[in-house]
Order: structure tokens, then C-alpha cells, then sequence
């Protein structure tokens, strides 16, 4: 009997042993997979269970929930593969970079990219006859780079590429390292393109080749030269957010900044969101760009300098009510503001909303000697100085006012809207020299040219037109300059409206980022 008995307890403890293995073993396969879900809900990401479980370091990743912040996880197929060589990994699938790189590379959208400081791509050299090794760097669509706070940025130097080129449904992202909620305006620098375009310099070109070419503003790399056809590569689908870390007293990151860069390097669909600067800054070259927004930064949103003289069509930009400053800032060259070549772009379907921002806030300051042509645009809402001024006798000589001589008409606004709310329309008298005479007021330059008026644009709450707009069925296409060639990327479309929007929406892709406040 005993003998049964203890049979009968040997059977029992031998199937309760092998039913709770199994359990165990049920527990084991789920959370370690589990655990690698977690890292970016990517599921095929999932799949990468048996790196996961080459560790629980796959388990740390948890962190892998900081991915989650990162918008980005979501392209992981590839996710077996940890940091490349030449970057440091600091958790699974984030990658820190930092250095100067000669070789192509690729930044793959299953990691996220930390910038540590400066990552510079291409070699770079003062020397405009001498040979260089130049690189491309390739960002996939949906893919995440972080600066580190401080003096962290990306700087694609002459003769190199980049081709970060995003879609609608991913775009790729530039924010700050921080976490969310505590991120802000100036947290780290921003994205910068050099090329080969021409810029002018004051009168100082290079002693070897007669060409003009600048330092950059980060006091090392070099822009400029003679190829206006110049190639830097795609920027399309692309968000850069919290950027605009002050270098000292006088220097400060724009989000994004073009020097000397040519009018092949592909610019579309770009959002810059709460930098401590400007938004867009062109330093001379040929770029063209088309559909940009530019929103709640704290300088200027669109400015340009020393030369430029490419295109602009679709353009959204809104002001603050703290610090920004002014929609356009346009200068030729601030100390020698007859300098050739000429700043002379040509913009067309702006949209400029004021939001009082600081006590000088301007929706478009033309000044230092530009030139340029303004097509179908908005200017309105709350700027605390005014809508529209012309500074400096260069300038003015730019603008003449007698309508009769439309081919000297080098500074020109037409087929365009202004409606300041609470401040003048025009701004006239502020200028800096007292041995000069402004020989014309702005309004009677504005209203001299084809199809100007002071209106209210009627416009939604997401800056469209409404029924009844003035700005519906006025708006012209502008038509050829010989200026530019014939076949490019850039066309200017033919639309019929006046200001960034007619019926159709094209600043949604904004939505996938958003505008976080931190």
C-alpha cells in the first residue's frame, strides 16, 4: 500500500515538475520577446527577438521606450544590426556620432542618430584649387537625429552630399537630445550646406582664383566659388525642431542654413519649428526651395544675405507673440551694400502672419542694398513695428517708384496683400543714415505696382483662404526670367491665388511632428 502510495506521489511530482517547466519556459519566450516588442512597437523589430535575447541587454532596451519618443522606430526591419564602427552605441538601436566623416554612410530610420558635437561630412579646405575627398551622407525616410544640447550640429561641407529625402507619411526629424518636456528653443545648433555657388565678399575674392568665398559662421568651414548649378544633394520631407544654440555674444545656429549652395540641390517640404534664430537663412548661391514653414522661432523666418539670388514658391510663416522678429529679413551685403553679385531671389505664395512678437517685429524688411521680386504674398496680422519697409539709399535705388519704367523695377512687390492689424502698414523715416533723404514712401512703392491691396486676406484658422478672400482668383504665375535655366527640378507653378494656400493643404506633412512647446 505504502509502496502504491509513494508510486502514485513520485507520478504526481514528476508531471507537476514537467507542467510548471513548461510554464516557464511560455514566461521566458514571451517576455524576452516582449520586451524587444517594446522597443519601438515595430513588431518585425519583434522578430529580432534572437538578437533580443542574446541578451536581456536586449531587455535594457527598454530604454528602447526612448526610441518610442523617437517617432522612428517604426522603420525597423534591420533592426539585428547594432551601432555602425564608426559611431558609439549608448543604448540598443542609438547611435552617437560625432567627427569628421570622408566616406559615405548611411543613417538608417531602425536607430536613432545622436549628434555629440559636430559631425562634419566631406573634407574641407580653403583652398578652391585643391583636390578633396568628398562624401554623401544618406538619411532614410522617418529617421530621427538628436543634437546633443550644446554646440552640436550637421554640416555638409563643398563638393559633399546630402540626401535626406523623407516622405509625406515620414518625414525625417532633427530635435533636440532632451527628453520630452524639457526641451527648447537653442538646445543644440542645427543643420548647415555648403557649396560651391557664388556669394560675393565685400570686394575680397580669393588672391589665387578671383573668386569670391566666405569662412562659415562656425569660424572653420568654407562656402562659396563659381558653380551656380552647384549640387548639395535632397532635402525633402524634412523637420528640424529646438535648434539655434548660441556659438557667443554675436553667433547663434539657424535651424537650417544654406551657404553658397547651388539651384540643383533639390529643397522642398521643409518645416523649421521653435529655433532660438533664424529659421532659414540663405548666405549667397543659386538654392531654390519651395514649400516651407517656418514656425514660432525666435529671429527672423526667411533671410538671406550676401548675394543670393534663387527661388521661392509656397511658403507658410508664423511669428510668435514673444520674440520673434521679422518674417523676411533681406539684406545684400550689410557693409557694402552695392556688392555684386546682387541679392536678387524671386519669391512668390507667401503666407506671413504676425504674432506682435518683440518690439521690432516686421512681416518683410528689405534693406542693405537687395534686390529681388515678391509675388502673390500675405502680410498680415498683429506686427508690433509694421507690415512692409525699405531701408538704406541702396535699396530705394532698387525701388523706384515711377510705374512707367517697369524694366527698372529691380525691388518689386505685385499681385500681393497687406493688413496690418494694430500698426502701420508701411513703415517710412526709420533709417540709420541722417545725411540721407527717403525719396518715397513704401506705400506709394507698393501701391504703384500691379495688383497690390490693403485688405483683409480672410483667411481660417489654418491660414486658407476663405470664401470671399481677396486672395482667391488674383494671384498671377510669374513668368520666365532668363535668369535660370529652362530645366530644373524648380518650376514655378501656375496658380491663381495670392498667399502659401488656394484650396488644397500641402503643409500637412507637418502634422506627423507636430509643434511640441518642449
Amino acid at each position: 500500500m505504502i509502496r502504491k502510495i509513494s508510486l502514485a506521489l513520485i507520478i504526481f511530482v514528476l508531471f507537476a515538475a514537467f507542467a510548471v517547466g513548461c510554464d516557464k519556459k511560455d514566461d521566458d519566450d514571451n517576455g524576452n520577446t516582449g520586451d524587444t516588442g517594446n522597443t519601438g512597437d515595430t513588431g518585425d523589430t519583434g522578430n529580432t527577438g534572437d538578437t533580443g535575447n542574446t541578451g536581456d541587454t536586449g531587455n535594457t532596451g527598454n530604454t528602447g521606450d526612448t526610441g518610442n519618443t523617437g517617432d522612428t522606430g517604426n522603420t525597423g526591419d534591420s533592426g539585428t544590426e547594432g551601432c555602425p564602427e564608426w559611431s558609439t552605441e549608448l543604448a540598443p538601436n542609438v547611435c552617437q556620432v560625432t567627427g569628421y566623416f570622408d566616406k559615405d554612410m548611411t543613417w538608417t530610420a531602425d536607430k536613432i542618430w545622436v549628434l555629440e558635437s559636430a559631425v562634419s561630412i566631406g573634407e574641407v579646405s580653403e583652398d578652391m584649387t585643391a583636390t578633396i575627398k568628398t562624401a554623401t551622407l544618406t538619411i532614410e525616410p522617418g529617421t530621427r537625429i538628436e543634437g546633443n544640447p550644446g554646440r552640436s550640429f550637421l554640416i555638409i561641407n563643398r563638393g559633399s552630399k546630402i540626401i535626406a529625402d523623407g516622405t509625406a507619411e515620414k518625414p525625417i526629424l532633427f530635435t533636440s537630445a532632451k527628453e520630452e518636456g524639457q526641451r527648447a528653443m537653442g538646445d543644440w545648433g542645427g543643420l548647415i550646406v555648403n557649396g560651391w555657388a557664388p556669394v560675393n565678399c565685400g570686394g575680397q575674392p580669393d588672391a589665387d582664383t578671383g573668386i569670391c568665398q566666405r569662412v562659415a559662421e562656425t569660424g572653420y568651414e568654407w562656402y562659396g566659388g563659381d558653380k551656380e548649378d552647384d549640387d548639395s544633394g535632397i532635402l525633402r520631407y524634412v523637420a528640424i525642431h529646438f535648434g539655434g544654440h548660441k556659438m557667443d555674444d554675436e553667433r547663434e545656429f539657424n535651424g537650417l542654413t544654406f551657404q553658397g549652395v547651388g539651384r540643383k540641390t533639390v529643397t522642398e517640404y521643409i518645416h523649421v519649428h521653435k529655433n532660438d534664430d533664424d529659421g532659414i537663412e540663405w548666405f549667397g548661391g543659386t538654392n531654390d526651395a519651395r514649400y516651407l514653414v517656418v514656425t514660432d522661432c525666435s529671429d527672423d523666418f526667411l533671410d538671406w544675405t550676401f548675394g543670393w539670388s534663387g527661388r521661392v514658391q509656397h511658403a507658410l510663416l508664423v511669428l510668435n507673440d514673444e520674440d520673434s522678429d521679422r518674417g523676411i529679413e533681406a539684406d545684400n551685403n550689410g557693409k557694402k551694400h552695392d556688392d555684386e553679385p546682387r541679392a536678387n531671389p524671386v519669391l512668390s505664395n507667401l503666407t506671413i502672419i504676425g504674432g506682435n512678437g518683440n518690439d521690432k517685429s516686421i512681416g518683410i524688411l528689405l534693406r542693405a542694398g537687395t534686390a529681388g521680386e515678391i509675388h502673390n504674398t500675405i502680410v498680415a496680422g498683429e506686427f508690433s513695428a509694421g507690415c512692409l519697409d525699405i531701408d538704406d539709399a541702396e535699396t530705394f535705388k532698387n525701388a523706384v517708384d515711377d510705374i512707367s519704367k517697369p524694366e527698372e523695377f529691380s525691388l518689386k512687390m505685385v499681385n500681393s496683400i497687406v493688413n496690418c492689424i494694430g500698426s502701420p502698414n508701411f513703415i517710412d523715416g526709420d533709417q540709420d543714415n541722417d545725411d540721407w533723404t527717403q525719396p518715397f514712401t513704401v506705400e506709394d512703392w507698393f501701391l504703384a505696382q500691379e495688383g497690390n491691396v490693403i485688405a483683409d486676406p480672410k483667411l481660417d484658422d489654418k491660414y486658407m483662404p476663405k470664401a470671399g478672400s481677396p486672395a482667391l482668383g488674383k494671384g498671377k504665375k510669374v513668368v520666365y526670367d532668363p535668369r535660370y535655366p529652362t530645366k530644373n527640378w524648380f518650376e514655378f507653378d501656375d496658380v491663381n491665388y495670392i498667399g502659401a494656400f488656394g484650396d488644397k493643404n500641402w503643409a500637412k506633412f507637418i502634422e506627423v511632428h507636430g509643434m511640441p512647446e518642449n
